[in-house]
């Protein structure tokens, strides 16, 4: 396993890939896996629906990542469906993945602050 991961990491494809990977490359990735599925358009937009309403729930619900993980396979067990699956986990991912990105920016504008008032009293 040791020697596939070097070799992968020699590979100037493997390197080629790893630098593309872009916040926009994974949202059309996202988007991409829930089209390529055989769920109709209503059923689709069901799944997105109830991916989207579980993660406004257990975010604010949950008090640490341990928690979080807890409630997300709660809700995620009685999907049956394969495909619906992939739908929610795709959907749920990307609404966690916007979450992650504007948590940071706000992080960053914070510290920004900071120093500013620190800088100039």
């Amino acid at each position: 396993m040791q020697n596939m991961k070097m070799s992968m990491k020699s590979d100037p494809m493997y390197k080629n890939f790893r630098h593309d990977i872009t916040p926009e490359g994974l949202a059309l990735a996202f988007r991409w896996i829930p089209d390529a599925t055989g769920l109709s358009e209503v059923d689709k937009e069901l799944v997105v629906l109830k991916a989207r309403e579980d993660m406004e729930e257990i975010w604010p619900a949950a008090r640490d990542q341990r928690e979080a993980m807890a409630i997300f396979q709660e809700k995620t067990r009685n999907i049956k469906d394969p495909e619906k699956l992939k739908v929610y986990l795709c959907e749920f991912l990307l609404d966690l993945s916007i979450l992650a990105s504007t948590w940071i920016e706000a992080q960053e504008k914070a510290e920004m602050n900071a120093s500013a008032q620190r800088m100039f009293g």
